[in-house]
């Protein structure tokens, strides 16, 4: 009777042992639901932390005034509200992310929204389908606007742009939001992105 040599068998059992871990690796590809909605919390995470840090960025060193408010600015309170509204509009940019049926933004993703019957003009009647820009910027209006009202550190500012057959008829093609310190802007357009971005 022969005899397999000992590295023989060992060989065979390795592969063996290899050919079912790549089996499992190949099942593994597809993130379970659990690790799916821990990869979607840990992106809008980071984009509230990534829109914190743009916003505390633009907080004056000193006390100073902005145009439209009765009192000066403190950078505390400042950096306060700063990382309030990034809470608040990443909250609800991640809430309408959640509920939107056309997975991407942009022009296809309007054309998407059209086709599956939405208007997505509306903030928060429109979320199901999907917001368009004027929707998006109602998002940010409805949640940011109160806050800037009681700040004396940050404007809210609704803003427009016209693409060349805007210019050329006179009427705005694109309509966004910003905020507003001392120090400059942060502007705020998920439509190219369909909310996965602020």
């Amino acid at each position: 009777m022969r005899r397999h040599s000992p590295s023989l068998s060992l060989r065979a059992a390795l592969a063996r042992e290899t050919n079912s871990v790549r089996g499992i690796g190949t099942l593994g590809l597809l993130p379970s639901p659990d690790e799916t909605e821990a990869m979607i919390h840990s992106h809008f995470e980071s984009l509230r932390i990534k829109l914190g840090r743009e916003l505390t960025a633009l907080c004056p060193a000193k006390s100073a005034k902005l145009d439209g408010k009765n009192d000066c600015c403190n950078p505390v309170d400042c950096k306060i509200d700063a990382l309030i509204m990034a809470c608040r509009y990443i909250a609800a940019l991640e809430a309408a992310w959640r509920v939107r049926e056309v997975p991407f933004g942009g022009f296809w993703g309007n054309v998407g929204i059209s086709l599956i019957g939405g208007n997505g003009l509306n903030y928060p009647e429109d979320m199901c389908a999907g917001l368009m820009c004027d929707g998006w910027r109602d998002m940010a209006m409805d949640t940011l606007q109160p806050l800037t009202g009681e700040s004396n550190c940050w404007n809210y500012n609704d803003r427009a742009s016209r693409n060349l057959l805007g210019r050329i008829f006179n009427f705005d093609t694109h309509a966004f939001s910003s905020l507003e310190s001392l120090k400059g802007r942060v502007v705020l357009d998920p439509l190219p992105s369909g909310g996965w971005e602020y």
